[in-house]
């Protein structure tokens, strides 16, 4: 009798986490996802006690433990969260707090990769700066590289001046890049 009467018990123990007696709750570990809509709101302002039934216990972010964490705490991507409740209550919460948006993504209209684009004589992108020229808006990319009078600049700050004859490195959007070579 008393063996199945604590039977709960020792199954519970047997899992890995403390069971709460006398209700059925126990002490579960998360980790809150960068896509979680949880990420960078003040607790009293998302109401997790209310919403799914459970107390952040603790916040553990990097070498920083908050512990009994207050209304102005915040939760932030990859903070691990001791939290107190039933299974089913930590389970409605961990859709939230570990949740990964996770699109299907169409492969065929994948096009980011590196391109090169001379700068003609009449090239709208001649005598600006990298910064002002649009390249990085019309690409949905970067400048990564710029040849100029036959030195190779890797990695180019924003305040190059784009010359023509000049041949621009630029990863981004291929689709979009390849309509610029226009001239």
């Amino acid at each position: 009798f008393v063996f199945n009467l604590n039977e709960k018990d020792f199954t519970d123990v047997k899992k890995g986490y403390p069971i709460l007696a006398p209700w059925d709750s126990h002490i579960a570990e998360l980790k809150a996802s960068p896509d979680s809509p949880l990420i960078g709101q003040k607790l009293s302002e998302l109401m997790i006690r209310e919403r799914f039934g459970v107390t952040i216990a603790l916040i553990a972010r990097g070498g920083k433990i908050i512990t009994a964490p207050g209304r102005n705490d915040m939760i932030f991507p990859a903070d691990v969260l001791k939290v107190i409740g039933s299974d089913e209550q930590i389970d409605r919460f961990r859709k939230d707090c570990e949740f990964t948006a996770i699109e299907e993504i169409d492969t065929q209209r994948i096009t980011y990769g590196l391109r090169s684009v001379f700068i003609g004589e009449k090239s709208r992108y001649a005598n600006k700066t990298i910064r002002d020229c649009g390249l990085r808006e019309q690409t949905h990319g970067l400048v990564v590289g710029v040849e100029k009078s036959g030195q190779r600049l890797l990695n180019p700050d924003s305040a190059t001046l784009i010359e023509p004859g000049d041949v621009l490195w630029v990863v981004g959007d291929q689709n979009l890049i390849e309509s610029l070579n226009e001239f």
